[in-house]
């Protein structure tokens, strides 16, 4: 089973057979162990469905484009979820990494008036996501490998994830239009892609990819999703030769900068065997 991945900064779409994770875990969804959750009061079940409410509310305004309406209405949610929750709890991390991805959106709008204070709350927005992931998973170890401390997946993406808002700070107005016309262009990938017209997505998803090689560099997350998806896309149309050096490329960067035991690096690998 193959799967196509698409870098979306904000936004998880979760597609039959597909899985499209969140840049660096991006808006991930978080799920705590169900002997790790307290039994929660009446009162608390009742606030957690207003909180769905300003969720679906959020994906809602999103899709539609209204960023300012959608992150008021997710700062709504993380509230209710910091009072029911505490602050170092997944949800509230996830809701974190949301916003986060919705102020990098408006960074990379040319028409934006509010880079700065942008840029200063994805800042503080990834560094508290990064805070709770530590807090909740801290060093693990590698299976086999009980003497060799490594940090979970999840901190990784964290980490990387507030690497990423420092990157977008350095940009200049040109690069970050051209990340933004990446992120249109990939979309059109996914669209083309729930089509089934995989001819038509081969131009943006190529497209894509040498924008995140230009301005991200070879050894970027994003890059290696792009790389992932042409692949795919190739692999779809039983162009199998053409497929494999993009998913040898997808895999090679997803196990040096996410590491070997990292959800990406597993697809990419079972990407690449599926091929083979």
């Amino acid at each position: 089973m193959t799967s196509l991945i698409a870098a979306t900064h904000s936004t998880l779409l979760l597609l039959p057979l597909l899985l499209f994770p969140l840049p660096f875990g991006s808006s991930a969804y978080f799920v705590v162990p169900i002997q790790d959750q307290p039994e929660l009061t009446a009162e608390q079940q009742e606030q957690l469905k207003e909180r769905d409410r300003y969720a679906e509310e959020t994906s809602k305004l999103r899709a539609e484009g209204k960023l300012a309406e959608a992150i008021e209405a997710a700062h709504k949610m993380l509230a209710i979820e910091r009072k029911v929750f505490g602050n170092m709890h997944e949800d509230v991390a996830g809701s974190l990494e949301q916003l986060a991805d919705m102020y990098e959106q408006r960074v990379l709008d040319p028409l934006s008036p509010s880079e700065r204070e942008d840029l200063a709350a994805a800042r503080q927005a990834r560094e508290e996501v990064l805070a709770i992931v530590k807090r909740l998973y801290g060093v693990t170890s590698q299976p086999n490998k009980a003497s060799t401390p490594t940090q979970h997946w999840k901190v990784t993406d964290a980490r990387l994830a507030a690497a990423h808002v420092e990157r977008l700070a350095g940009l200049d107005g040109a690069e970050r239009r051209r990340l933004a016309e990446a992120k249109q262009l990939s979309g059109k990938v996914v669209q083309f892609h729930g089509q089934g017209k995989f001819r038509e997505a081969v131009d943006p998803a190529r497209r894509a990819l040498d924008i995140r090689q230009e301005i991200l560099g070879e050894e970027h997350p994003d890059t290696a999703r792009s790389l992932n998806n042409l692949g795919y896309l190739l692999h779809a149309m039983s162009q199998y030769e053409a497929s494999r050096p993009y998913y040898e490329q997808a895999l090679a960067i997803t196990k040096k900068v996410l590491g070997e035991e990292h959800p990406e690096t597993a697809s990419n690998l079972n990407n690449l065997g599926a091929l083979l």
